[in-house]
């Protein structure tokens, strides 16, 4: 009997590790600016993979310009930040508007011309800089 138990253990194994394996690792999402972005109307666009815009479970945002890209980003340097006390699912954020169930931890300040980060938690980062006529580039994840 205990082999019998032993066996049916054995031939289980990889699927329970292959279905641990699955559950523990990040979801693989991308964010990136929308194209018809401006300085005043940012649109951060979200995906399983950039330029495929769909929902993807995200918990914070935190916006800084690249000044404050030095290590890791204290709320207080924030142009803009909010979280959500768990998670969400959601293919966008826009500049200043708040999703629902999020909460804002730093007011959103107006974008001048310059460099500025934006980390989706869970997600992931983008670098992208408003420029002098208000237009908006998508600068990638290269620091």
């Amino acid at each position: 009997m205990q082999r019998l138990q032993r066996r049916r253990f054995v031939r289980s194994l990889p699927i329970v590790l292959c279905w641990a394996a699955a559950v523990a690792c990040p979801q693989a999402a991308d964010i990136w600016i929308d194209p018809s972005s401006t300085a005043s109307h940012l649109v951060l666009q979200l995906g399983r993979k950039r330029g495929h815009p769909g929902d993807v479970v995200a918990g914070s945002l935190i916006v800084v310009d690249c000044a404050h890209m030095t290590g890791p980003i204290p709320d207080s340097v924030a142009v803009w930040s909010i979280w959500h006390p768990q998670t969400a699912s959601l293919s966008r954020f826009v500049y200043g508007d708040l999703p629902d169930g999020f909460e804002t931890r730093h007011s959103p300040q107006p974008l001048i011309p310059g460099c500025y980060v934006a980390e989706a938690g869970g997600v992931g980062h983008v670098k992208f800089l408003v420029n002098k006529d208000s237009s908006v580039t998508d600068a990638g994840r290269s620091w």
